[in-house]
């Protein structure tokens, strides 16, 4: 049975995120998504980290992480959709309620408010980068799934992007062939295997979507 995004709904249980899939005969089915069923893979480092720092202590950086990385998301997509980034310190205000307003007017309502310096650094990073690789963006926040695996998840960008090199990777530049590209933002310091699985299980869920199509 076909289903289109708009049959598909994202579900938060008990920190865990669900899929409900809705098929046009009115059956549905509930799949988890790829970063939970990620989660129950064994992480040694993650022990031996939390063993070092304590379970409370581990906890609370692991929430703030948890919040800069959905600050950082959802500011990528206010900036891709055409919206602006407010940066105004919660103790330290750098602009006026005018200033605010007008702002606010200029872009519809579109706005993103952040408080962090570093997430204002993070998207201020993200905004150059699309400017000198110039992506054409297919998708933003796209939802795939697949009825084979039984799984789903939600894919941050879907974007083309000529060939050529770009200085976007440090001292040398990075080479890109044309074509389609998953791209899916990390805010750690460091990306272990399950970011490669991860990606990997988005691209033969939007392979499954585009065959069954």
């Amino acid at each position: 049975n076909k289903m289109s995004p708009s049959n598909i709904k994202s579900i938060e249980y008990f920190n865990e995120r669900y899929y409900k899939i809705e098929r046009e005969d009115g059956t549905f089915d509930y799949f988890p998504s790829v970063t939970t069923k990620l989660g129950i893979v064994d992480k040694p480092f993650l022990a031996r980290w939390r063993g070092d720092i304590g379970n409370r202590e581990a906890d609370l950086r692991v929430r703030d992480s948890q919040e800069k990385g959905s600050n950082i998301h959802h500011g990528w997509y206010v900036i891709n959709t055409g919206g602006a980034i407010v940066y105004q310190p919660k103790y330290k205000p750098v602009m006026t309620q005018e200033d605010f307003q007008a702002v606010y007017d200029e872009f519809r309502g579109n706005i993103f408010t952040i408080q962090e310096q570093d997430e204002q650094v993070d998207l201020w990073k993200l905004k150059t980068w699309t400017e000198r690789v110039n992506p054409v963006f297919r998708s933003s926040e796209m939802t795939v799934y697949s009825l084979f695996q039984k799984e789903a998840g939600t894919l941050d960008n879907l974007l083309y992007i000529s060939e050529g090199e770009y200085d976007v990777n440090g001292s040398k530049k990075l080479k890109l062939q044309t074509g389609l590209y998953i791209v899916d933002l990390k805010t750690g310091s460091a990306v272990d295997d399950s970011a490669f699985m991860q990606i990997s299980a988005y691209m033969a869920m939007l392979e499954e979507m585009i065959l069954v199509q």
